[in-house]
């Protein structure tokens, strides 16, 4: 608390307001007229419950209800991110699009979609704006895009955006520079470029990218970040934009209708298995756990875990849904990724892989300051490897010993794996062992068995 020494009107309050920051008001004494100001801090992090989830089956992003995209990492789910905010609200890094001023919202994905539409009703009008990461189509595409579309619905809104990139987990050097057409941000070998249309004057300053626009009734606007690793940078008009954002949403809900479930509460059913597809990573067919790392199990505890992994237990039970859902070419992906996985690892299995099924986990501090002070922000990833690095069929084939030409089954080795999986399970079953066991349950073997058949 602090006095002023001047004399503002009595009476009269004074305040400003900051967006996920500190809110000063004053007020001043009537009889003595000495101000008093007070400080009340904002809590910088938003609940998780108001985190949405987006992705293309590589990576995956989280999108908060006041229209900040405060986490994804690149190129891979497992990558470094490059909005890192809700682990560091400072340094973390982030893509702000909401209205300036304050709005009742309404949020929901497309149905049979992963496309999530945000409406924000303010004053002067109403906006939508429609967050999706594309999926890529033919010809030269995007290695990585989050598209956002703004939609003016009625009357007028204006809205203001600003990307902050911070690759490496914002521990990285990030340079950004304007170029023709779009600005890019730079580190290492990874680029980003702020591909924007309809969006006025774009302005670099304080290491971020933004702007302000009015979206009027009628009227679109089409902002997106493109990625590259290793490769060459990708600058997408934006009918390519909008093109691949109509392909996405077709490919989500010709997904959706080929889901093999007729009963009851269909729509949730659809939305968790949409959910779950997200988890795929598309390059392997592993299923992680979740997106993300470092989340607290309980506000200011130490038990955050990086979960960018997948564990064989809990995969199963994922594979176990898709199968009851007709997801075959899922369940075939993630079995085949298993019989690579515990290859390299004979005759140890582990409770968890990496995603490209390597088991060398190497764990290290980041120097952030993790959601809400919940100390320490972890990462157990490598850096990401070239495309050059996924098994190939022939690999597949001398992993199971299966001759080649024949067809991948359960006859060519694949027994060979699953049921001593079985027995080995069955051997540890002491109190000391109970956590190792659980991974390695009888069941998790029928599931893997089950996804064999296939073949």
């Amino acid at each position: 608390m602090w006095r002023l020494t001047e004399r503002p009107h009595p009476g009269k309050k004074y305040a400003v307001g900051i967006t996920r920051g500190p809110q000063l008001s004053m007020a001043c004494d009537r009889r003595s007229g000495v101000a008093t100001i007070r400080l009340a801090v904002r809590d910088p992090y938003v609940p998780l419950a108001d985190y949405a989830v987006i992705g293309d089956g590589r990576t995956a992003a989280l999108v908060s209800r006041d229209g900040s995209v405060d986490w994804w990492c690149l190129p891979n789910l497992d990558s470094p991110s490059v909005f890192g905010a809700i682990l560091d609200a400072d340094r973390g890094g982030r893509w702000v699009l909401s209205p300036e001023d304050a709005a009742q919202i309404d949020r929901h994905y497309l149905p049979d979609t992963n496309l999530l539409e945000t409406t924000y009703s303010t004053p002067t009008g109403r906006v939508r704006v429609t967050d999706v990461m594309t999926l890529p189509g033919g010809g030269l595409t995007p290695f990585r895009e989050l598209a956002r579309c703004v939609d003016g619905l009625a009357g007028r809104v204006t809205m203001r955006w600003r990307l902050e990139p911070r690759f490496g987990y914002g521990i990285a050097r990030t340079r950004i520079e304007p170029r023709t057409p779009c600005p890019v941000a730079t580190s290492g070998n990874s680029a980003m470029a702020t591909c924007v249309r309809g969006t006025g004057n774009v302005e670099i300053e304080d290491g971020a990218i933004g702007g302000r626009f009015e979206a009027r009734a009628g009227t679109r606007s089409t902002l997106a970040a493109v990625a590259a690793h290793g490769e060459p940078l990708v600058f997408p008009s934006r009918d390519d934009v909008e093109g691949r954002i109509e392909a996405t949403a077709a490919f989500w809900r010709d997904w959706s209708a080929r889901l093999d479930y007729r009963g009851p509460w269909r729509d949730a059913v659809v939305r968790s298995a949409l959910a779950l597809k997200l988890l795929v990573f598309a390059p392997s067919g592993a299923i992680a756990a979740a997106p993300t790392t470092s989340l607290p199990e309980a506000i200011g505890s130490e038990r955050n875990w990086d979960y960018r992994f997948s564990w064989i237990r809990d995969s199963a039970f994922t594979l176990e849904s898709l199968l009851q859902l007709g997801c075959h070419t899922e369940a075939r992906a993630f079995f085949w990724w298993f019989m690579h996985a515990t290859q390299r690892t004979l005759p140890r299995l582990h409770a968890l892989y990496r995603l490209d099924g390597a088991s060398h986990m190497p764990e290290r501090t980041l120097p952030l300051a993790g959601y809400r002070d919940s100390r320490p922000s972890v990462s157990a990833t490598l850096p990401p490897r070239s495309c050059s690095s996924t098994p190939t069929a022939s690999s597949w084939r001398r992993s199971i010993n299966t001759p080649a030409g024949a067809t991948p089954s359960l006859s060519h080795g694949a027994c060979t794996r699953i049921l001593p999986l079985r027995a080995w399970a069955s051997r540890r079953s002491g109190p000391e062992n109970r956590a190792t066991t659980s991974s390695a349950h009888p069941w998790t073997c029928d599931t893997l068995r089950a996804a064999a058949r296939l073949d």
